[in-house]
């Protein structure tokens, strides 16, 4: 489903020598290849909202919100269990994975429930509220959060290791607070609940010996990952940039924007080579594109 980044590099440079407009080196190709990707993926959440709001045509094929989702498709993540981890410095945060471009629902399952985790039944949805609502939920005993119906915020952590500032990454703090305690290998929390059971001992007095039961737990998340940056590798021979396949890696777009990023790509490369009319020329094809798709 992947574009192959060396077709559109090689058409790019075909249309750009077309009338000598300029020769783009490989590096220049690389960022503006990011750039039209970043701008094509992030169109969709647009396009997908006007979708939305227009008329329902009963049609199997080409209606345009499904067009849309097909190519949204490829970036869904669902109920990722694996790559969200706790933040072993604070018992109720853990740490959205760094390739996240916009979270959806959050997830925790009791591992306890051995038999029904993975399949949905068993998860707890956790509500997304905003820092100001926990202050005032944390107050009243009445919307206060409980382990049957968390909630999280979402927060940014500084990362640092022996003084030295890492970086900063998004985290989610689930409620209530201390009740459990995160780590960052899976499963990612343990909670010791108030229920006791029999431990199936008896005291001095003949009386069952009660136990607590720890349960274990993870957080699973729906997400939209990012795209990866996609980079024309190669190799110099001869004082000329070859083609190196293993070097390289592809745009993630959906295989019929291929054009598109061609033409987007071509599009910037005329404005950073102060070529006006090869970004205006790309712009109106992009244009008439666009006029027979609605029509």
């Amino acid at each position: 489903m992947a574009v192959n980044v060396d077709r559109v590099y090689q058409t790019v440079l075909a249309l750009a020598n077309k009338e000598q407009r300029g020769y783009i080196t490989p590096q220049e190709f690389n960022l503006l290849a990011h750039k039209a990707q970043m701008d094509i993926f992030e169109s969709y959440f647009s396009e997908i909202r006007a979708a939305k709001r227009e008329a329902v045509i009963d049609v199997e094929f080409g209606r345009k919100i499904r067009t849309i989702q097909d190519k949204m498709n490829i970036f869904k993540v669902y109920k990722s269990r694996s790559l969200i981890a706790g933040n072993s410095g604070q018992s109720w945060e853990f740490n959205v994975p760094s390739n996240v471009y916009s979270l959806g629902s959050v997830f925790y399952t009791p591992i306890t429930n051995s038999a029904l985790a993975g399949y949905g039944r068993s998860d707890i949805l956790v509500t997304e509220v905003g820092t100001e609502d926990i202050h005032h939920m944390m107050r009243s005993p009445l919307t206060r959060p409980n382990k049957e119906r968390p909630v999280y915020v979402r927060a940014t952590h500084t990362s640092t290791d022996q003084q030295v500032t890492m970086g900063e990454r998004e985290t989610i703090r689930i409620y209530p607070p201390n009740d459990w305690n995160a780590s960052s290998t899976w499963p990612h929390f343990s909670t010791t609940t108030t229920t006791e059971v029999d431990s199936g001992e008896e005291d001095e007095e003949g009386n069952p010996i009660m136990s607590t039961v720890t349960t274990l737990g993870t957080i699973a998340i729906n997400y939209i990952v990012k795209p990866n940056q996609p980079k024309w590798g190669y190799v110099v021979v001869n004082s000329k940039p070859l083609y190196n396949a293993n070097a390289s890696v592809n745009f993630e777009l959906h295989e019929s924007e291929e054009s598109s990023l061609t033409n987007k790509i071509l599009e910037l490369a005329g404005i950073s080579m102060k070529k006006p009319d090869v970004a205006e020329l790309i712009l109106r094809n992009e244009q008439m594109k666009e006029a027979i798709k609605n029509k």
